[in-house]
């Protein structure tokens, strides 16, 4: 049931359910970012400062083990979305918090893009899945987005250009960089309207499972709060072509077995 409608659109989206994942995740991201005067001044810091605060509370929601916790909840929907043997996760889910781009003056949010777009071999990207859900804030004009259709779309018709600058730029192996941010940004000029993007319209409590071809980035934040969310990788073990090092997770292989 699940494959079908992901083979289809490209993505799925469900109700968790383990109920209590989201409350667990949700008290560490109060622990670093409940303060009212941090609340406050939140826009003043300078980035690297915030990329190193959302670092220090995303390792402290990864040794919660959410992607363990993820799969233990939603085992019925992965293995039957993966029928291609034992499922490999990536080695660090991402803590993905956005400032308010009216606070910050600028747009903290990742451009759209698909995975094959940065890897080495993209083949392996076309059979990678992403995991993505909601936290704090997180309202349909700030989600992430996506244009319905695009995994289907063949890298060759996308026409992608290398960006110098930007506001989301970080240095190789800063703490931005481990957040997930890139260090050498692509965008996509032709070959698709990215105008014709929508949000993954989804409650607290609720998750989406996506193609990483299917083009997507994330909503610019123009609420007055920041804005959190996480996400994590997924891909079949025999199609594991390239097993680099992670920066993101300190030199652990970019994948790893699920520890359930």
């Amino acid at each position: 049931m699940y494959r079908d409608i992901y083979i289809r659109d490209g993505f799925i989206t469900k109700k968790f359910e383990d109920q209590d994942l989201i409350p667990d995740i949700q008290d560490i991201i109060n622990k670093f970012f409940g303060d009212p005067i941090l609340k406050k001044n939140i826009s003043r810091l300078h980035v690297d400062e915030f990329h190193r605060l959302v670092y220090d509370c995303q390792c402290e929601i990864n040794e919660m083990h959410p992607q363990e916790r993820f799969y233990n909840s939603e085992r019925e929907v992965l293995e039957d979305i993966n029928r291609d043997g034992e499922l490999l996760r990536e080695s660090v889910c991402f803590l993905r918090a956005v400032r308010s781009q009216k606070a910050v003056k600028k747009d903290e949010s990742l451009g759209m893009h698909r995975e094959s777009m940065y890897h080495e071999i993209p083949e392996q990207a076309k059979v990678t899945f992403n995991a993505w859900f909601p936290l704090q804030n997180c309202v349909p004009e700030n989600m992430m987005r996506y244009i319905p259709g695009s995994h289907l779309i063949p890298d060759e018709q996308l026409l992608v250009r290398q960006l110098t600058k930007g506001d989301n730029i970080v240095k190789k192996g800063s703490f931005g960089h481990k957040l997930g941010f890139l260090y050498a940004p692509k965008e996509i000029t032709h070959g698709i309207n990215l105008k014709e993007s929508v949000p993954f319209n989804l409650r607290t409590g609720e998750y989406v499972i996506f193609s990483a071809m299917l083009v997507h980035g994330g909503g610019i934040n123009g609420t007055g709060d920041t804005r959190f969310s996480m996400s994590m990788a997924m891909i079949p073990e025999d199609k594991i072509l390239l097993n680099k090092p992670y920066a993101a997770a300190d030199g652990k292989p970019h994948f790893c077995k699920f520890n359930v």
